[in-house]
């Protein structure tokens, strides 16, 4: 054989077939208003409520909330709350360390915005913005003006199911507010529609757009140009999390966690159902049933107190007639193990039991109680960053809106947002660290590092002038050849 053909045989043997190309079909179950109000119900927690909400879902027989229990073997559905405390407990972390909002270098334009944010009680705007973030997905700010309320811009938020976000080319465009109002009987959507320099108003009813004399609320209302912000949206988009399956939205933190909340609820039902049909049961002969001291009739069964099974008399030879109280035992282990395992699944990414007050370890010290902190801490600096630089911008905003309204035009504005420490060690732990002569910091960090933002600048200063002396450190300065010679121009000989 020649060496042409044994190399052909081998090039066929080697060649590769491409694969084919298939096509595959997913057909998505819910829209995001849909997966909101999901969310939603979640986190208000009502069993009555999941159980209705899993009833109209698709695919829900496999579901323990949406499973049909047969006809005389219902069982209790309870919700452990779960859902709800996380999102509360990360809301708390978060609003409650926001220790200050300020605008850098202008005393006048801080008092304004101090008497801009307490009329319009802006940390509890805030707490609902990040609570409504990371249960619906996403949220933003509006500004707007009316002074029949207030000579100063209002602040409002619009959770991610009342909102539309318009992109162009990947960047945002514009933001549309939707605010439904009841007249009639019938449901009309007023339309916000938040763009550059400017803002526009419709009214729909049932998807047909109505005039918005229709409505009293709506009928002054009339399209809006801002001269001099051109260039500037007066709101503010917030989303921590982006959506896989919703391109261009926020994801909440619940997306991919009903199933383990699910699970959760149906171990924790069972358990409860477990513990309902083992309690203990007394059998009691007729001839020892209690009876009415004045008829002799047997006293009824009372659930409180006398709660019994009557059983025949035993009549047999030698039988002995007497009370017999049974009750199984609960397999407690084998329902705490699962018990466990699903809060873990349930908090897994977001938040750490011991955040959350759940010892599931019970033994551990508080080195690793702050080790298991790191999930709660890593889920804390993920919302601030996308927290801060939105309330910074937004602040910006809201006195360019003031001073525009105003005819004037807006400074230039420095905001600056500040968080406290999170799971940070005690200040006697952190003293003890510090007072250690072979720490590798020197004084003036050493007292940034215990005081931080608790002590202003100038106390800290002599602070660190005040520890030098005890330790015997002075500084002087050192006079120069210069200063000891009086010349003007010659030489030094």
């Amino acid at each position: 054989m020649r060496i042409g053909d044994i190399f052909m045989k081998i090039k066929k043997i080697l060649t590769f077939q491409k694969a084919d190309e298939k096509s595959f079909y997913i057909k998505a179950d819910m829209s995001f208003n849909v997966n909101a109000f999901k969310n939603r119900v979640w986190y208000r927690g009502k069993a009555v409520e999941l159980q209705q909400l899993y009833e109209q879902l698709p695919n829900r027989t496999l579901k323990f909330w949406g499973s049909t229990s047969t006809k005389g073997l219902e069982v209790r559905r309870a919700h452990t709350g779960l859902p709800a405390k996380i999102v509360d407990t990360l809301v708390n972390i978060i609003v409650g360390d926001l220790t200050s909002m300020e605008i850098d270098n202008n005393e006048e334009v801080n008092l304004l915005w101090e008497d801009i944010e307490e009329e319009n009680k802006f940390k509890n705007i805030i707490t609902k913005a990040v609570k409504d973030v990371l249960v619906v997905g996403d949220g933003a700010f509006k500004l707007s003006l009316d002074s029949e309320l207030s000579d100063k811009p209002i602040i409002e938020f619009y959770g991610g199911d009342r909102i539309e976000v318009v992109y162009s080319r990947g960047r945002l465009n514009g933001i549309k507010f939707y605010t439904p109002y009841e007249h009639k009987g019938l449901t009309y959507t007023l339309e916000e529609y938040y763009q550059k320099g400017q803002i526009t108003y419709k009214l729909f009813r049932d998807e047909k757009e109505v005039s918005l004399s229709m409505l009293e609320e709506t009928a002054d209302l009339q399209d809006v140009v801002i001269k001099g912000a051109e260039n500037t949206i007066f709101a503010t988009y917030l989303k921590v999390y982006d959506s896989e399956e919703y391109l261009g939205r926020g994801q909440s933190i619940f997306d991919g966690k009903d199933d383990n909340f699910d699970g959760l609820d149906e171990i924790w039902s069972q358990w409860l159902e477990a513990i309902r049909k083992n309690r203990p049961k007394t059998y009691i002969p007729d001839n020892l049933i209690p009876r009415n001291a004045e008829n002799g009739q047997l006293l009824r069964v009372n659930p409180f107190d006398n709660q019994f099974i009557t059983i025949d008399s035993d009549l047999r030879e030698n039988a002995q007639n007497r009370v017999v109280t049974e009750q199984t035992d609960i397999k407690v282990d084998t329902y705490e193990t699962s018990y466990n395992t699903a809060i873990d699944l349930c908090l897994q990414g977001i938040i750490s039991p011991s955040t959350l007050g759940i010892d599931l370890k019970r033994k551990d010290n508080a080195e690793a109680q702050r080790e298991k902190e790191k999930t709660t801490l890593y889920t804390r600096n993920k919302i601030i960053e996308a927290l801060r630089p939105a309330l910074e911008e937004f602040i910006i905003k809201t006195m360019d809106l003031y001073y525009l309204s105003d005819g004037h035009t807006a400074p230039q504005l420095d905001v600056n947002i500040t968080f406290g420490e999170y799971a940070t060690p005690s200040f006697d732990t952190v003293l003890e660290t510090l007072s250690n002569p072979n720490a590798p910091l020197s004084i003036e960090a050493k007292v940034e590092e215990l005081w931080g933002d608790t002590k202003d600048d100038d106390w800290k200063a002599e602070e660190v002038i005040r520890l030098k002396e005890e330790m015997g450190i002075v500084s002087m300065d050192i006079p120069s050849l210069a200063d000891e010679v009086n010349y003007e121009g010659e030489e030094l000989q």
